[in-house]
């Protein structure tokens, strides 16, 4: 673990927490840049609450990539 991150995440939360610690932001730089409240940017690290599909986008925009494929629907 990095910082508290696991070294391979399986979660979109996951994946978003270990990329915030690369990036040296703390929960409350990213939930401004991202619009959100700290506590929203804690569940989704912490995978608290399933993920709302419009916050999957902005965790994927903020990502770069989908770590977790979808199905079509």
């Amino acid at each position: 673990m990095r910082g508290g991150a696991p070294t391979e995440p399986k979660t979109l939360g996951e994946h978003h927490r270990l990329k915030r610690i690369d990036m040296g932001l703390t929960q409350p730089q990213l939930a401004a840049k991202l619009g959100v409240a700290r506590q929203t940017v804690e569940r989704w690290e912490h995978n608290y609450r399933p993920i709302r599909p419009n916050s999957q986008e902005k965790i994927v925009a903020f990502l770069r990539y989908d770590p977790v494929p979808r199905r079509p629907e």
